[in-house]
């Protein structure tokens, strides 16, 4: 369950890009709607942002198939979100996530994206663990509905883009900032 401080953390670092932050209307809102309409210093541009909590029990083993659980369940119920506003996906769809856990980091959520724990060794990437079964075999389609993932750990963002509509990662990157020449590309399997 998302808290109002997880809300206004996701509000302060929207706000420190230029981006206004706003609840659906009442009237607007469907039975089930994305937390804000966000509208960005780019004319005629925004995205709907849906807000996710992921945290752990406290002292609790940290398992990858827990973790990716959460994650799953997750974009499932912020695509439902999504869908009952921008079902002909019109606008981009942005879940920022807001890790109360140190050991859900964004290492954690690249693994669960690529479906697999990798070393590197001498220029050669080699698979270590397949998890695949437990994360993205899942919710590939609906991981590919979402145009951007946010990990927010602490005040730290990490930025995670799906391909799904170049458009709109263009814009996106233009909006918070980003380098394109130091961005990495992950393929979701």
């Amino acid at each position: 369950m998302m808290s109002l401080e997880d809300e206004e953390a996701v509000r302060k670092l929207l706000n420190a890009y230029h981006c206004i932050a706003e609840r659906y209307p009442k009237n607007q809102r469907h039975k089930s709607a994305p937390d804000f309409r966000v509208t960005t210093p780019l004319n005629d541009f925004f995205f709907l942002c849906e807000v996710k909590s992921i945290e752990n029990k406290e002292n609790e083993f940290l398992l990858h198939s827990r973790v990716f659980n959460i994650f799953t369940a997750k974009i499932h119920e912020a695509l439902g979100q999504f869908m009952s506003v921008n079902s002909n996906h019109l606008v981009p769809n942005v879940i920022t996530w807001v890790s109360k856990d140190f050991r859900i980091e964004w290492n954690k959520f690249k693994e669960f994206l690529q479906g697999h724990i990798s070393i590197h060794k001498e220029r050669e990437e080699k698979f270590i663990v397949d998890l695949r079964k437990i994360s993205t075999s899942r919710i590939k389609n609906e991981a590919m509905e979402i145009d951007l993932f946010i990990l927010l750990q602490g005040n730290h963002p990490s930025f995670f883009f799906t391909g799904r509509d170049r458009r709109y990662a263009e814009k996106l990157i233009r909006v918070f900032q980003l380098d394109k020449t130091k961005m990495r590309s992950i393929k979701i399997v």
